[in-house]
């Protein structure tokens, strides 16, 4: 027959099972809150066979800002950075010393985004220091050999939230993990291979003007081109859009 002290033992190990699976549960359905946001791969290219840009394309790693402690390790997190907040000579140091990272994300200013390109005040002070920035930014990136994915979105109210919690994490200097919780940035996509390089066409035609007297040539000339090597950082508008996930996992504290 079973003593009082028995039954209590095992109702607190019915217990302790119970708390467990709820805790499990509730991971479960924290790891089920996914987000999908639009972003653009860094380009890729090789120059007289020299590799440049971004050399990865997959992400499965936890997201982190900028606000770690220098030698921290971040092999394993992927760093959300607003163009805004940029520090350039930062991220030159960090791709020049192939120091290991998980992953880049630049957030763009909401202004640039295709909803947006026909409301761009051109006399936003703010903007214009974002852009100088951009343009900085860009020159680094495709000029260099980047051994992990880099990315650019566009700032929306979703993915500024997130970045806010991202950093309220951070400020306890630990990136997040598996066991800490956090958002996870995963990119389901296969890895680049080399392209053919395709055949162009130039084509090109002449309209002359018209001249009561003399020579139509003799007309000022206006020239109409449109060029088949439009180059950037991330060519927003003629790459495929990649889907990005943005993964919730629950907190364990």
């Amino acid at each position: 027959m079973a003593t009082p002290t028995k039954i209590r033992e095992a109702f607190e190990s019915v217990y302790s099972v119970i708390a467990i699976v709820f805790i499990l549960v509730a991971c479960v359905e924290l790891g089920d809150a996914v987000a999908v946001v639009d972003v653009y791969r860094l380009i890729q290219y090789d120059l007289a066979g020299a590799p440049f840009g971004s050399r990865l394309a997959s992400l499965n790693h936890h997201a982190g800002s900028s606000l770690f402690a220098p030698g921290t390790d971040l092999s394993r997190t992927v760093v959300m950075i607003p163009v805004r907040e940029v520090n350039v000579t930062f991220i030159r140091e960090y791709i020049g010393q192939r120091r290991p990272l998980g992953g880049l994300v630049f957030l763009l200013p909401r202004m640039l985004s295709p909803e947006n390109k026909d409301s761009i005040d051109e006399g936003d002070q703010n903007l214009g220091k974002e852009m100088d920035i951009l343009v900085e930014l860009e020159r680094l990136l495709i000029h260099a050999n980047i051994p992990y994915p880099v990315y650019f979105a566009f700032e929306d109210d979703d993915i500024n939230a997130v970045l806010a919690d991202v950093k309220k994490n951070d400020v306890t200097g630990q990136p997040a993990t598996a066991t800490t919780g956090g958002y996870k940035l995963v990119v389901s996509a296969p890895e680049p291979r080399k392209l053919a390089s395709p055949t162009i066409t130039n084509i090109q035609g002449w309209l002359p003007g018209l001249k009561a007297d003399g020579d139509s040539n003799q007309l000022p000339t206006i020239a109409i081109v449109a060029s088949y090597d439009t180059f950037g950082a991330a060519p927003l508008y003629q790459w495929e859009v990649i889907a990005m996930e943005v993964v919730l996992w629950c907190f364990l504290k």
